[in-house]
């Protein structure tokens, strides 16, 4: 390949590092394609390469080169001509091959990629590049991971995954969590319509009551003890003694009110039939392949490794983890065969 002969071309040039922690840096692709292809690094400085006129109301665009100015041997080159011509010369050969290739297969329409951005290398966690091949007159698509390629290898390890082959273990996936869904959703049902769901829910809409009237009432309590203060009815000592109890009363109140307000709030969204891993998931129970739609909403990633094997990191997780942590305790109300479908889904 062109950027196996550029990579041997520029390693011939050891140079100096100005600094110790640039001495294991390896040649990037861009820069290897800069030296290679920009004549600044032959020794030549070059002007009016680009122009432009904010007076005139121009926008910036490239000049031919043939009115470029060009000083050569200007400064210390970093590649030599014979070289750069040689690399040059590949460049073309390659770019020809390429068109070629694009013209015998142009009868072949692009497909989309649904998992553009959310494709992962499981290493290093850059986004996978989607990847285009033609064999015996059949187009398929692969992901690899790009900072392997781009780095020769030195800074990831070589992994690729066939488009189709992912598609299908991502929507297997997918099923087996709707699959889910559709068992705790029975599961749900049953715990939720009977009368101990509801007593909670009142258990809890009490307290919170009360809780509240309690913060309401410390107002008049403190007014009430300042009173008594001025009226000498208590000591300097008895009045500070009792404001500091009142405020740490009002502390722990609203603290026990904010742990309330969210447990009814779990109660409405997360405890329900529409907690949000259930009603995402559920969405998608009748599709019968896998869609771009589907990736978007259901998938924060799917991350790549070098045996092939993916992860997939589903969206919604700790609405599901709480969903059934709610379940398993209440196991009392949930038939035996029902808390054992549970245990398999948290394990």
């Amino acid at each position: 390949m062109i950027w196996e002969y550029l990579l041997q071309a520029v390693q011939i040039f050891k140079g100096e590092w100005k600094n110790a922690r640039y001495n294991n840096n390896i040649w990037q692709r861009q820069a290897i394609k800069a030296i290679t292809e920009n004549e600044v690094y032959l020794g030549h400085k070059i002007y009016g390469k680009i122009q432009a006129s904010l007076y005139e109301g121009k926008r910036k665009s490239r000049v031919p080169r043939d009115e470029w100015t060009i000083i050569e041997n200007d400064h210390e080159p970093i590649i030599d001509q014979e070289t750069f011509d040689i690399v040059h010369a590949r460049r073309l050969e390659v770019y020809k091959e390429f068109t070629e290739r694009l013209e015998q297969n142009k009868h072949f329409e692009n497909t989309e990629n649904i998992f553009k951005d959310i494709a992962i290398c499981g290493d290093c966690k850059c986004k996978l590049v989607r990847r285009r091949r033609i064999k015996n007159d059949e187009l398929y698509y692969y992901f690899s991971c790009t900072t392997y390629e781009t780095n020769s290898g030195y800074k990831c390890t070589r992994k690729h995954i066939v488009e189709t082959d992912m598609i299908k273990a991502v929507y297997a996936a997918i099923r087996s969590q709707i699959d889910m869904v559709a068992s705790v959703d029975d599961i749900l049902r049953k715990v939720n319509s009977d009368a101990s769901y509801e007593n909670r829910k009142d258990n809890l809409a009490n307290e919170i009551r009360k809780v509240k009237a309690q913060i309401e009432r410390l107002p008049s309590l403190r007014s009430s003890l300042y009173d008594d203060y001025i009226e000498q009815l208590l000591t300097e000592q008895e009045y500070l003694y009792a404001k500091i109890k009142y405020e740490k009363d009002e502390v722990a109140l609203k603290d026990r009110l904010n742990e309330l307000l969210l447990q009814q709030k779990k109660y409405d969204q997360t405890y329900s039939y529409e907690n949000q891993w259930l009603s995402s998931f559920r969405a998608f129970r009748d599709e019968k392949e896998l869609t771009k739609e589907m990736v978007a909403a259901l998938i924060e990633t799917v991350e790549l490794y070098a045996d092939r094997s993916i992860q997939i990191n589903f969206k919604f997780k700790d609405e599901y983890e709480e969903l059934l942590d709610y379940l398993n305790t209440i196991e009392d109300e949930v038939k035996p065969d029902e808390q054992e479908c549970l245990s398999s889904y948290v394990h």
